[in-house]
C-alpha cells in the first residue's frame, strides 16, 4: 500500500452504447451505499484477520517485483518481471519451476504481460501491448491457445471471462476520432462485439487518469468494474451494466466543476488533487469474500479503506496495527503492499528493506513473528519479496 511516485491517469464515465458522451458523472443507482471519510485511525489485523499466517518464499529466480499472486491447488502462479519471463510457476513451498512464457517473439513466447487472470484450470494472460489473449492450461502445463483481440479493443489493459466463454475488455486510451467504450462484451467465437459500455472521455483522458490494477474482477457470475472518481462499483448482469455499490456524496467528495476543466495538464490536476479537501486517487480495489478493501489519498496522505459486506459498513484508516506479523504500529503507505485478494484470502509483499528496517528496531522491543525473524537472516537486499497470507475472519 505504498505511494506510487509515478501515477499514470485515466477517468471514465458511466454511460451505456446508446448514450452521449458527458462529463457529469451519474449517481450510480445501488440498494448499498457507503461513505468514506478520511479518518485518522488505527485498524489492527487481528480485528479483520484470523491468526493464520502463511509465508511463502520465492526462491531460485530473480523478479524484479511481485504484482499479483494466486493459488491454484499445489501450485503458486506469480506475476513477476525477470529475465525468464513475466508469470511464473511455483511449487506450494516456493520451489522454482517454470515460466509460463518466455519472452520473445516465438509461438510460445510474449514480449510483455499486461493482466493475469485464472479460471477453473487455466491461467489467461493478456500480452503483447494488450494485444493478445493466451490461455495457459495448467493442467497440461502448456500454452493451449492464443487470439488477437479485435481492433476496437486493441491495447486493453485488463479483461475478464464471462460465464458463457465471452470475454469483458477494459480500453483505458481513446485510439480512434469516433466514439470509443471502457468495457467491451466481445465473443471470440462468432468475432464480434456484442456489447458496449462507459463512453471514454477523450478531453479529460489527456490529463486525469491513475494507474489500476484489477479494477475489472470476476466474484461469481457477476463481473465487476471500479474506476478512480466513480461514485461506485458497477457488475455485468444479463448482458447490463447496474449498480453494485454506491459511494454516498459528502464533503470530501471531488465536485464535477473542479474535476473536469479545460485548463487541466497532468501537473497542474495533480497539483490540483494535492492541495484539496477532496478525496483523490481512490484505487488498488480488491474485493474478497468479506471485505472490498482499497486506497486513497487525501491531500498528501494515503488511507486503507475496509467495506464490510456482512455489515455495509465503510470504515478509512491512516494507521494500521500489525499484531500478527511484525508487531508495529506503521502509517498506511509505509505497510505492506497488497498484491490481490483470492477468496478469503489477502496477499501481501514484505520486502526486504522494510523487513531490515523493523530487524534492527528488534532491540528495543520488537516482538516479530519467530518464522520471519528466521526467514531474515536468510535474505539480503537482492532476495524477492516475501509473499504474506491473511485469512478473512
Amino acid at each position: 500500500m505504498r505511494i506510487l511516485v509515478e501515477i499514470i491517469l485515466l477517468v471514465v464515465l458511466l454511460t451505456g452504447c446508446s448514450r452521449q458522451q458527458s462529463v457529469v458523472r451519474d449517481n450510480i443507482k445501488a440498494n448499498i451505499h457507503v461513505s468514506f471519510i478520511p479518518r485518522e485511525d488505527t485498524v489492527s489485523l487481528s480485528s479483520i484477520y484470523g491468526r493464520k499466517v502463511d509465508i511463502l518464499t520465492l526462491d531460485s529466480i530473480v523478479l524484479a517485483s511481485v504484482s499479483k499472486v494466486l493459488r491454484y491447488d499445489s501450485l503458486w502462479i506469480v506475476k513477476g518481471k525477470s529475465a525468464e519471463g513475466g508469470v511464473h510457476l511455483f511449487s506450494n513451498k516456493g520451489h522454482y519451476l517454470k515460466p509460463l512464457l518466455r519472452w520473445g517473439q516465438g509461438p510460445a513466447e510474449v514480449f510483455d504481460i499486461w493482466a493475469m487472470k485464472l479460471y477453473q484450470d487455466a491461467v489467461y494472460l493478456l500480452a503483447n501491448a494488450g494485444t493478445e489473449v493466451i490461455k495457459y492450461s495448467l493442467l497440461s502445463q502448456e500454452l493451449e491457445w492464443r487470439f488477437k483481440v479485435p481492433d476496437e479493443v486493441l491495447s486493453a489493459t485488463d479483461f475478464e471471462l464471462l460465464s458463457d466463454g465471452k470475454f469483458v475488455f477494459l480500453k483505458s486510451v481513446a485510439r480512434k476520432p469516433e466514439k470509443e467504450y471502457k468495457l467491451y462484451v466481445y465473443n471470440d467465437q462468432k468475432r464480434q462485439i456484442e456489447g458496449c459500455f462507459l463512453e471514454l472521455d477523450k478531453k479529460a483522458g489527456d490529463y486525469i487518469s491513475f494507474f489500476q490494477t484489477d479494477c475489472l474482477y470476476r466474484m461469481g457470475d457477476k463481473i465487476r468494474y471500479y474506476e478512480v472518481f466513480r461514485n461506485g462499483i458497477c457488475q455485468l448482469v444479463n448482458g447490463d451494466l447496474e449498480g453494485y455499490i454506491g459511494f454516498v456524496n459528502n464533503k470530501y467528495t471531488f465536485p464535477e466543476d473542479e474535476l473536469y476543466q479545460d485548463s487541466y495538464t497532468f501537473e497542474t490536476f495533480i497539483e490540483t488533487c494535492e492541495n484539496s479537501n477532496y478525496i483523490w486517487g481512490h484505487r488498488n480495489l480488491y474485493e474478497g469474500n468479506r471485505f472490498i478493501s482499497s486506497s486513497y489519498n487525501y491531500r498528501n496522505d494515503m488511507y486503507w479503506n475496509l467495506i464490510d459486506k456482512f455489515s455495509n459498513n465503510s470504515h478509512s484508516y491512516k494507521w494500521v496495527r500489525d499484531d500478527l506479523i511484525l508487531n508495529e504500529t506503521s502509517l498506511v503507505e509505509e505497510y505492506l503492499s497488497m498484491t490481490n485478494v483470492q477468496g478469503d484470502c489477502h496477499y501481501f509483499t514484505l520486502s526486504y528493506y522494510n523487513l531490515d528496517r523493523l530487524m534492527q528496531q528488534e532491540d528495543a522491543g520488537k516482538d516479530i513473528m519467530p518464522n520471519i525473524a528466521h526467514l531474515y537472516k536468510t535474505m539480503d537486499d537482492g532476495s524477492n519479496d516475501l509473499v504474506v497470507c491473511l485469512y478473512e475472519k
